[in-house]
């Protein structure tokens, strides 16, 4: 039995236990543990009827979101982007129905607004900037991709290392 130990940036080519279930166009690549840990779940999982790692994108525009410093708006570009969904899963629930989920896989650091340094180093600052794009950035997608799944009847959660190495 594997021991799960959350290494973030662990990377390679997942080797699937049931293809048929996969129905992705190439072999799956995580680009993390947490990635490779969900593979795993999904490719050996009963109720899980198929699945696919970045099946397809949905288009986002990169604006700041609201409630977000006024700041933030130089950040952003306000162009449509592409976003690549990490995972699209369809399963089996407890009930006998069949659910649709898309599924993004984000550290914890990533899910939340990130602190301003107290300390105002140059490198401080440009890392608490750059935190701040990126999170602004997973709004945007996080956002469009609510939406996508209310209209196509799909859920969409973001797991992080507290859902998958439990």
């Amino acid at each position: 039995m594997r021991i799960y130990e959350p290494r973030a940036y662990e990377q390679g080519t997942y080797n699937l236990t049931n293809p048929a279930k996969y129905f992705g166009s190439k072999t799956p690549k995580y680009k993390s543990s947490f990635e490779l840990r969900f593979m795993e779940w999904c490719d050996k999982n009963k109720n899980v009827i198929k699945w696919a790692y970045e099946p397809y994108y949905i288009d986002y525009i990169f604006c700041k979101p609201p409630n977000f410093p006024d700041w933030v708006e130089q950040l952003v570009d306000g162009k449509q982007h592409k976003y690549f969904i990490d995972f699209h899963v369809e399963l089996i629930d407890n009930n006998g129905n069949k659910k649709i989920y898309l599924i993004e896989i984000k550290p914890k650091s990533q899910m939340r607004e990130p602190k301003e340094p107290k300390k105002k180093t140059r490198a401080a600052v440009k890392r608490f900037v750059n935190a701040m794009k990126e999170y602004a950035k997973n709004v945007c997608k996080w956002e469009t991709t609510k939406i996508h799944c209310k209209r196509k009847g799909f859920e969409f959660f973001i797991l992080n290392e507290d859902n998958l190495f439990f």
